[in-house]
């Protein structure tokens, strides 16, 4: 009988990915839900829930990558 060890799992690693996990789809959602026509980038023309989920997104993939690869 072979007994296979389990590694205990860092949850703050889990529950920082599922967060990145969480905005990552708000930012793909608004596309369908959203006003196609307002841009987060102008500043004159946005709100500052657009701007910050567009402007936060650019850190949600490489953090993504950044913690798959530390949990392996």
């Amino acid at each position: 009988m072979v007994e296979t060890a389990k590694r205990a799992r860092i949850e703050s690693i889990d529950l920082v990915r599922g967060i990145i996990i969480v905005l990552m789809a708000l930012d793909h959602v608004h596309d369908f839900f959203g006003n196609l026509t307002d841009q987060p980038t102008v500043l004159a023309k946005t709100t500052v829930a657009l701007f910050f989920t567009r402007w936060i997104t650019h850190f949600c993939a490489p953090t993504f990558f950044l913690l798959t690869g530390t949990s392996a």
